[in-house]
């Protein structure tokens, strides 16, 4: 069996583990302390009989409209994250948010004038995409109370599993 990991590295992110056999084995918020994050991963990877795990994580880019300090926090996450696969030698899979979404069927591309809106209508057309997230996520595992901070990375969870069955390409 193989465990996958989900991962949204974002500040209000969160992450969940699958198993091949289809069943989440957990999903959490983002951990408050990086020795949190490595002893929750580290126990579920030696708790659970699996020949190799394997994570998926959403690739980053940086976005104008953010602000530096922003930017700062997320690429913190996003290389405590790296490294965490690496030191567990859990490889990771860079996935585009284009990619898993169109794998799970749930694409929220922006719209193409989203740099000409406002701060308020961006956070209004983001706020509606994690909302369509999160309904995809409740659907999909509704054994699971879905927060805004484990949808996406649900998702992703389920886009790895797809991937590593080869339904996705």
């Amino acid at each position: 069996m193989t465990l996958i990991i989900g991962i949204d590295p974002g500040i209000n992110g969160g992450y969940a583990v699958w198993d091949t056999k289809g069943e989440i084995i957990a999903a959490y918020k983002m951990s408050d302390t990086y020795s949190d994050l490595v002893m929750s991963i580290s126990s579920m990877k030696g708790n659970v009989e699996s020949e190799k795990s394997i994570a998926y994580m959403e690739q980053l880019s940086t976005f104008m409209g953010r602000r530096a300090q922003h930017n700062a926090l997320l690429f913190k996450s996003y290389g405590a994250w790296e490294m965490l696969c690496a030191a567990l030698q859990i490889p990771l899979r860079l996935v585009p948010p284009k990619t898993w979404q169109e794998g799970v069927k749930v694409l929220s591309r922006p719209p193409k004038l989203i740099k000409t809106m406002s701060d308020s209508e961006q956070s209004a057309w983001y706020r509606q995409k994690k909302k369509a997230h999160k309904v995809l996520a409740a659907r999909l595992f509704p054994h699971i109370k879905v927060t805004d901070y484990i949808a996406d990375a649900l998702l992703i969870a389920e886009y790895g599993r797809l991937k590593e069955a080869g339904k996705v390409f």
